[in-house]
């Protein structure tokens, strides 16, 4: 099916004298017609922000993370400025962290837009971590990708963990990655 006029450019196999809208999907989705290829919105790398390096007001590495909800660690933020309408920001985060306890610890990953709250909360994982006789050092990502419907200006974006359980020796380690690529279409 193409993505710009919503009809198959080929005959559907199960029904060869259809071709509109109102058949069911064929087993290969056209992407691209001919007629329409040219008119599919093109994307382009706008801009692209990094954080490398813990925030000011959080911990550094080989802190402990916190195990509270409502005051989690932030593991590195990074504002997108100049969001303008059908644009997307493409987040990406890795850090690392040591389970200094002797039982499984789970960490909970968020991702917050400009402040902490239920409401800004963009995306979440929940992640086990071994034990410190185990697989004790976990890598941490995540990506998530945001789109806009109109102009927006500027985004705080807030990488975040805590740990569940109520285990307090777990660390914070190196390296830390938190980008966000602005994709304008």
């Amino acid at each position: 099916m193409c993505n710009f006029c919503n009809e198959y450019y080929k005959p559907n196999p199960c029904c060869p004298d259809k071709v509109n809208n109102n058949i069911v999907v064929p087993p290969v989705v056209i992407k691209d017609c001919p007629d329409h290829k040219d008119k599919h919105p093109k994307c382009v790398l706008k801009d692209f922000f990094s954080d490398t390096a813990y925030p000011q007001d959080s911990c550094a590495p080989g802190c402990k993370i916190s195990t509270s909800e409502y005051n989690p660690t932030v593991v590195a933020q990074v504002t997108v400025t100049d969001i303008k309408a059908g644009d997307r920001v493409w987040l990406n985060g890795l850090f690392h962290v040591d389970n200094g306890e002797n039982s499984t610890v789970t960490a909970d990953v968020r991702i917050y837009r400009n402040s902490f709250g239920p409401m800004n909360q963009i995306y979440r994982a929940t992640i086990d971590i071994e034990n410190y006789d185990e697989d004790d050092e976990a890598q941490i990502s995540v990506q998530d990708v945001k789109t806009f419907p109109h102009d927006i200006g500027s985004v705080t974006y807030l990488l975040t963990v805590f740990i569940k359980n109520n285990k307090d020796d777990v660390k914070l380690e190196h390296p830390i990655t938190f980008t966000a690529s602005l994709i304008g279409c």
